[in-house]
């Protein structure tokens, strides 16, 4: 299915114009793998979306994308359209049954910590 189809006129202006001042940037994704966090927030998910467009449309390879996002603020919705198509948008929670058992804020303390540990006993 072609993104552009789903989308509003001005959605797909936009993807259109975003793609060809983008081009040089996005030229190595074909045939790549790409991770996306919070993939269902809404920054997010207009990134998705313009990474779709190319995949439809342009490239011969397509970029497979996997996004994890824990839904706090984030909206399943946003992105179901293009769930099992080349911008293959799985949910790692629901793939791997991955639970995490802090919130990002601590585990991101925690590797800030390990990381302050590991330079001082470099030293």
């Amino acid at each position: 299915m072609n993104t552009l189809l789903t989308l509003n006129s001005v959605v797909q202006d936009d993807l259109r114009a975003v793609g060809k001042e983008l081009a040089s940037t996005l030229a190595p994704l074909p045939g790549s793998t790409m991770l996306i966090t919070g993939g269902n927030g809404f920054l997010c998910s207009y990134f998705l979306e313009t990474i779709a467009c190319p995949n439809d449309t342009a490239w011969h390879s397509p970029c497979r994308v996997i996004t994890a996002d824990n839904l706090r603020s984030g909206v399943a919705e946003r992105v179901a359209h293009l769930a099992g198509r080349p911008a293959d948008l799985t949910n790692l929670r629901e793939r791997f049954s991955w639970n995490p058992t802090v919130s990002l804020a601590e585990g991101l303390r925690r590797t800030l910590d390990s990381y302050r540990e590991s330079a001082c006993a470099s030293q």
